[in-house]
């Protein structure tokens, strides 16, 4: 995973990008796996669970270019 990282890292600073990692927990069962759960939080963009899901449109209207977007897309963002 952190490999991983540090290649969007590294194509965002190479090519002008602005591609993001987005890590996803979906349970408490990380809470008693401290480093691991450490590691996850310091190699990635973003950290969401389920309580923060809603993060995830701000992520992607931050992250993807206008061009994938249709303006139906658009509007139902408005809604």
């Amino acid at each position: 995973m952190r490999s991983a990282y540090e290649q969007i890292c590294h194509l965002n600073s190479r090519y002008g990008e602005n591609r993001a990692f987005v890590n996803f927990v979906d349970g408490g069962g990380w809470l008693a796996r401290k480093r691991d759960l450490e590691r996850l939080v310091e190699h990635c963009h973003y950290f969401i669970n389920l309580q923060h899901l809603d993060m995830l449109e701000a992520i992607v209207l931050k992250h993807v270019p206008e061009r994938y977007f249709t303006q139906a897309d658009v509007d139902r963002t408005m809604d």
